[in-house]
């Protein structure tokens, strides 16, 4: 993640009317927040939170304003670069409380206006213990507003694997063709993996870390796992990541991560992107889309079964490993 990424939620609008506000149409589908420049879905207890890629493009203080009128409303920002971050919480359209880390003033910055949710002082409480047991300059407040963030609406941006996201486009652009990707991926990958061995992933994370298109074998002592993110726009497109860890006698350890690609028809986008050429039907430009993800498969486990780095496999070795296979 980088750049500077802002949010907002709502609790008991809808998704429609709160995208009516915003000026926000949907256009497809896609498995993480920033795949797009805009992304929403649905959380849980009515909320639904609007994510921009680049905060500038949607002002998460400003649409707060506009649209905590008769709900209420909680935003952040986050700003990787320069290790900054913010949660705020308004009410009929003035801010109530906020909270932000900004590591350029100091590494345990925490600067906290009005009266936060009761959520804060566990989340504080957390934050501080994470620094008294670590000796390391570890930034841990910056983490403070996106856990306050996820405890009052239930999401940050950085552990959002776990919904379907709805990409966004403001008002008034071409809309164009809507891919039936996620459906094709658990009707034809899904149960192409399974045949080829693979299981659904049981991998121990925390929660929204797991993708819906994730999948596991076991090899030996090592847990293999690939998973396939995707976005349905302006074209249907899937990737592979691939990740190992090794869980021998307990001391379970990452070993390695990587992708797996294609090689991507950039002149025929470009076309497209330009209006010089024709878009595909929707049923070929997905199945195109599925064959391509069977290739980055392919891919993926010839590089785990043999260690060689094929055509289109990127893979970095965790601290420590020298080798894969070890």
């Amino acid at each position: 993640m980088s750049g500077s990424v802002g949010w907002v939620a709502v609790q008991g609008m809808g998704r429609h009317a709160m995208l009516d506000q915003l000026n926000l149409v949907e256009i497809g589908e896609a498995s993480d927040c920033l795949m797009g420049d805009y992304a929403c879905t649905e959380l849980a207890d009515g909320w639904v939170v609007v994510v921009a890629r680049n905060a500038s493009r949607l002002p998460p203080r400003q649409a707060a304003e506009r649209l905590s009128a008769n709900h209420t409303t909680v935003g952040g920002k986050l700003k990787d670069s320069t290790v900054q971050s913010r949660a705020f919480g308004y009410e009929n359209g003035v801010e109530v409380w906020r909270v932000e880390h900004d590591s350029r003033i100091d590494i345990d910055d925490l600067t906290i206006v009005g009266t936060p949710p009761d959520a804060i002082n566990k989340v504080r409480s957390r934050v501080k213990a994470l620094v008294s047991k670590n000796e390391a300059q570890t930034d841990w407040f910056y983490h403070v507003p996106l856990e306050l963030s996820l405890a009052v609406c239930g999401f940050r941006p950085d552990g959002s694997a776990t919904y379907t996201w709805t990409l966004l486009q403001t008002r008034g652009q071409k809309i164009r063709p809507r891919y039936a990707l996620r459906g094709a991926m658990q009707h034809i990958l899904v149960p192409f993996l399974l045949d080829q061995g693979w299981t659904l992933s049981k991998r121990p994370s925390t929660p929204g870390d797991i993708s819906e298109f994730e999948f596991q074998r076991v090899v030996g002592t090592y847990s293999q796992y690939l998973m396939f993110d995707y976005l349905s726009a302006p074209d249907p497109m899937i990737f592979c990541r691939i990740l190992v860890w090794d869980d021998n006698g307990g001391d379970t350890h990452p070993v390695l991560h990587g992708e797996a690609i294609t090689d991507t028809p950039l002149l025929g986008r470009l076309k497209r992107f330009l209006a010089l050429g024709k878009s595909p039907k929707p049923e070929d430009a997905v199945r195109t889309a599925i064959d391509q993800a069977k290739v980055q498969f392919a891919r993926a486990q010839a590089f785990l079964d043999t260690g060689e780095l094929g055509r289109g496999v990127s893979i970095a070795l965790m601290r420590g490993v020298k080798s894969w296979p070890e």
